[in-house]
């Protein structure tokens, strides 16, 4: 199956590499299983990691333990499900404010708003990522768009 791509892209009709509307997604992090079957997850942890005795605190348990990298997490053991709404190309510069905020810029690092200046937000964190390799801003290379929503599955 296809995406429809309805600009005058490169891509033609291609088979989108995120799925198609529908799809659900498991996302994958990294993790620590338990010898009794628990799961940890890395991100519950902020800047304090049980594993590192330097900063594992009163709690120094997981001493010498390692966490697993998320492409070695099963399915059973991710919390995150994801549904496909939405799989697009566009151009980069095509990005709107209300997408530069779905992206994640929205606030500045005082915590306030930034408004109108969520695309030169983008706009610089893109060109700091992709310049070097030739997939810069004034490039305006095509890109997956693609759009999620979280849904609670019972597995």
């Amino acid at each position: 199956m296809g995406v429809d791509v309805e600009h005058d892209s490169p891509l033609g009709c291609v088979k989108s590499p995120f799925g198609v509307p529908g799809d659900l997604l498991y996302v994958r992090e990294t993790h620590h299983l338990g010898s009794n079957g628990s799961v940890r997850y890395r991100a519950d942890y902020g800047e304090w990691d049980p594993f590192d005795a330097d900063l594992c605190g009163d709690d120094c348990s997981m001493v010498g333990e390692k966490w697993l990298p998320s492409i070695h997490m099963k399915r059973e053991h991710s919390r995150i499900t994801l549904r496909v709404l939405d799989v697009r190309v566009e151009r980069v510069q095509e990005i709107d404010a209300e997408g530069a905020w779905e992206e994640g810029f929205r606030e500045h690092d005082d915590g306030s708003l930034l408004e109108e200046e969520s695309v030169d937000a983008f706009r610089w964190t893109w060109d700091a990522i992709y310049a070097a390799k030739g997939l810069g801003w004034d490039a305006n290379p095509w890109v997956w768009v693609c759009e999620f929503e979280k849904v609670e599955v019972m597995l």
